[in-house]
C-alpha cells in the first residue's frame, strides 16, 4: 500500500565483512553499545587524545620543542 507522497526507496544491499571491518575501526565499536554509547564514545575520544598528547610530549622533549608550540597542537 502506497501512501499518497510516499516513494518506495529501493532495498539495501546486504552487508559485507568488509563493511564491517571498516565501521569497527571507525567507531571502535562503541556507537553500538546498548546503555550509554555517548559515554563511551567520548571514552574511546580521551583515550585518543591522551595517546596522541603522550607521543606528541615525547617527541616535543626529544626535540627540544617550544612547550607554547606543543601546546597550540594539542588544543
Amino acid at each position: 500500500m502506497v501512501i499518497a507522497g510516499q516513494v518506495d526507496a529501493p532495498p539495501r544491499p546486504a552487508r559485507s565483512a568488509r563493511d564491517y571491518c571498516a565501521l569497527a575501526i571507525a567507531t571502535c565499536g562503541v556507537g553500538y553499545i546498548p546503555i550509554a554509547p555517548g559515554t563511551f564514545g567520548s571514552m574511546v575520544g580521551i583515550g585518543i587524545y591522551l595517546g596522541f598528547r603522550s607521543v606528541l610530549l615525547t617527541l616535543a622533549a626529544r626535540n627540544r620543542w617550544n612547550a607554547l608550540e606543543v601546546s597550540y597542537v594539542l588544543v
